[in-house]
């Protein structure tokens, strides 16, 4: 039998608002991550670093209290390399961390 491992997705204010209860319900739980479309909708604000800071500063702390790795929102503007490079940098600089290798 695998054992299976998690990576739980916040989306949500009221995930938001439960991020270290959630990154700590189950030991299985290797990583989460920021589901910012949904997120930004959620909070009514617009999809981007500067808005969405406080919802990655407190998943870099949920996620470091428990122990498990942070992922970003996926960026999805393939003609910006440049773009991607600065947000990757800066979600590394916050606490985002890479994925966990089996």
């Amino acid at each position: 039998c695998r054992d299976v491992r998690f990576c739980v997705i916040i989306e949500t204010n009221e995930g938001l608002e439960n991020a270290i209860a959630i990154a700590k319900a189950s030991p299985r739980t290797d990583s989460m991550i920021l589901g910012a479309v949904d997120m930004s909708a959620d909070l009514r604000c617009e999809k981007s670093w500067e808005p969405l800071l406080y919802a990655r500063s407190r998943l870099v702390h949920a996620a470091a209290s428990a122990g498990i790795d942070l992922l970003d929102v996926p960026y999805l503007n393939l003609d910006d390399p440049e773009g991607l490079r600065r947000e990757a940098q800066g979600c590394a600089r916050l606490g985002s961390t890479r994925p966990l290798r089996a």
